[in-house]
């Protein structure tokens, strides 16, 4: 199986952007850290710049590239001081962002980027390749006894959804410790590129990469330690422990502090990791739910043929199969 498990650490490789790459992102997140730091816009006295940290996949280290342009998306998540959070509008915020965030690039060259708002960040997006998606995402700061970088996220649909940068980073990197051979990320990057080409547009909205990483975290926890140094055998079990939950249980995680006073009546109910009122599958239907849990056995499946074929020695035919679940397994995976 050791070719095999070869094949499956190129392919990663493949599918994170390079270093180069990776660089300049870097750039951009710390350029856009040091004008907050620096810039004030003198209508708003209520609030303040507190601190910025990188989040979501590229803190997480699960980021993906869109092949075969290689173009990436990365997140930054802006901290501010509010003297009254309850009362703070969340447009004001947002149009602080976007304000800074133009003010900043107006005498840049080289890459001028476009700026788009979106549900609870605002978007840099760089048109030259590679075309780099920057989500700024505004942060009310609250205390918290026990949870650093608390705090919540003023959308635009005027919810205040409580958060942690650090704690959703420590989610994915505490569990990166657990199994050497085939870390938690990328059998997480494995999945969301099995998601991104599985499922029709509809369904493929609903299973957002925050849901999957909820949703692998689980099986995660339950089978890692039956872990061997086998990529298809592992992912095997992962998957085969959610097609047997069929997600008609509900994923959570207990943590003392952050307590789960009630469980919402949806078909289905994934939690967040430190926000539990909030269910990341709050929109999904029993549909929804059936139509998940077919694709997770079709893939399950596919990975037990290959598994097979891999076992008798059958390395092309396993690379072959695996091409169904992961496309372009076979041309990527080679060195």
């Amino acid at each position: 199986m050791e070719n095999i498990n070869e094949r499956f650490e190129e392919f990663i490789k493949a599918l994170r952007p390079t270093d180069a790459q990776i660089d300049l992102a870097k750039d951009e997140l710390d350029f856009i850290e040091e004008k907050f730091e620096s810039f004030e816009i003198e209508d708003h006295h209520d609030f303040s710049f507190k601190k910025a940290l990188r989040s979501g996949s590229y803190a997480k280290k699960t980021i993906l590239k869109r092949h075969e342009t290689g173009d990436f998306d990365a997140d930054i998540g802006i901290y501010f001081d509010v003297e009254d959070p309850e009362k703070l509008s969340p447009h004001d915020l947002m149009d602080h962002v976007e304000a800074v965030l133009r003010r900043a690039y107006k005498n840049r060259t080289g890459r001028t980027p476009q700026f788009e708002r979106c549900k609870s960040a605002v978007r840099v997006k760089f048109d030259t390749h590679p075309k780099i998606n920057i989500d700024a995402v505004p942060i009310v700061s609250l205390e918290h006894s026990s949870i650093d970088n608390y705090g919540y996220i003023p959308r635009r649909d005027l919810e205040k959804r409580k958060t942690s940068v650090t704690e959703h980073v420590k989610f994915v990197s505490d569990r990166n410790n657990l199994h050497n051979s085939t870390a938690y990320n990328q059998i997480f990057m494995l999945f969301k590129w099995w998601k991104n080409n599985a499922f029709d547009e509809a369904l493929r909205s609903k299973v957002s990469s925050f849901f999957l990483e909820l949703v692998i975290a689980k099986a995660f926890d339950e089978t890692y330690k039956t872990f061997t140094t086998d990529w298809i055998g592992n992912l095997l079990k992962v998957g085969s422990w959610i097609a047997r939950n069929r997600l008609r249980e509900s994923i959570y995680f207990v943590d003392k502090r952050i307590p789960i006073t009630n469980f919402p009546k949806d078909p289905v109910i994934v939690l967040d990791s430190v926000n539990p009122q909030n269910n990341v599958a709050a929109n999904w239907t029993t549909q929804d739910r059936d139509n998940f849990a077919n694709k997770i056995q079709n893939m399950c499946d596919v990975l037990n043929d290959a598994l097979n074929e891999a076992t008798a020695g059958d390395i092309d035919s396993a690379v072959e199969i695996l091409d169904l679940v992961f496309p372009n397994f076979s041309t990527w995976s080679l060195e």
